[in-house]
């Protein structure tokens, strides 16, 4: 029992919906065998055969932790289906995903459409047309979220139940512009390191001027400006200590 929760906190359970209204669990793929059927990507070349799925990972906001494939294959899928299945309707959704178990706080990201999820990344997805992704990812990312399920399931594990039970309301629209920022900013952050699948360069190449993968930024200082996507690096290069 959650004793410390001001009466003004329980209300908000009875005051607002939950997300159990317009959102739902796609279900997961288990394998029954991680070994023979999960891969990293840069182990496979037949990208028909072996499709992403996300399978935990370390603390990460917004977007990320997509390293892992799975066997999808004919064979694969009738083995999968003879072990308990996947919903094959729902389980490739776009949605929102997280670790169940961390002994930090719980950070949730983008499942991409077309992305699977094993039992350690609980996933849930809209039932609604108008269920704004990015309102309820800003929700479930923020403090209030935070405070909320420590005080719900206050354990090692956060359970799709115990997102779905969350009481909710909507935030304003300026919320979820600063949402679709930092979905790009995050996408470009693990983009920019080999262990993403859409990795190209890495971010510090960039910054090099004689570098011809630097003219972009050249021409923004010229222009008089520096780019969102600059101050974002800059941003990082500051996090890892790096003087600009």
């Amino acid at each position: 029992m959650a004793y410390w929760l001001s009466n003004q906190v329980i209300a908000n359970f009875s005051q607002h919906e939950v997300l159990d209204k317009d959102w739902r669990s796609p279900g997961r793929l288990k394998t029954h065998n991680n070994q023979k059927y999960l891969r990293y990507f840069w182990e496979v070349n037949d990208l028909r055969k072996w499709q992403s799925i996300c399978d935990g990972g370390d603390f990460r906001r917004w977007y990320g932790n997509l390293e892992e494939k799975v066997d999808f294959s004919d064979a694969a899928k009738s083995f999968y289906l003879g072990k308990g299945g996947y919903s094959a309707s729902y389980s490739t959704r776009k949605g929102i995903t997280w670790s169940e178990i961390t002994s930090s706080k719980t950070s949730f990201r983008i499942r991409p459409e077309g992305a699977f999820n094993s039992t350690t990344s609980p996933t849930i997805i809209s039932t609604a047309a108008d269920a704004r992704p990015n309102a309820v990812i800003a929700f479930l990312n923020s403090r209030v979220s935070a405070y909320l399920i420590e005080a719900i399931n206050p354990t090692l594990h956060t359970t799709i139940h115990d997102v779905l039970r969350l009481p909710y309301s909507v935030p304003p629209l300026s919320v979820e512009r600063l949402v679709g920022d930092n979905l790009t900013f995050s996408k470009q952050d693990w983009d920019s390191f080999e262990t993403s699948e859409g990795y190209a360069k890495h971010v510090m190449i960039s910054h090099i001027a004689e570098h011809p993968l630097s003219y972009p930024l050249k021409i923004g200082h010229y222009k008089g400006y520096v780019p969102k996507k600059c101050q974002e690096f800059r941003n990082y290069f500051r996090r890892v200590d790096i003087t600009w």
